[in-house]
């Protein structure tokens, strides 16, 4: 483990779960290999301009939210805008 913990062998844990890949990310690995037959989605700070990288690497859908629902268009009530950012990042994951 002193090596793995020190940088000098790659410890690629295999994970089932999120709690199995923070408890790996937490004891100190720096990749996972989830199962292949699990289905991944990816989200947190991904912007519409990075969903054809996150598709093309292997995420079977992405999550927009933050991209989406801006806290400033929200308090505007600015619907047109959050429906135009949806088609327009719909269109974007279907073509990919």
């Amino acid at each position: 483990m002193y090596y793995i913990q020190n940088g000098e062998v790659l410890y690629i844990p295999g994970t089932m779960t999120p709690t199995e890949i923070l408890s790996v990310c937490e004891a100190g690995a720096k990749i996972v290999k989830p199962f292949p037959h699990v289905s991944m989605v990816a989200s947190q700070g991904i912007n519409i301009d990075s969903i054809e990288e996150y598709i093309s690497r292997g995420a079977s859908a992405v999550v927009l939210s933050d991209a989406i629902f801006e806290k400033e268009t929200i308090a505007k009530r600015n619907y047109e805008k959050i429906q135009k950012l949806a088609h327009f990042a719909a269109l974007l994951g279907n073509k990919v």
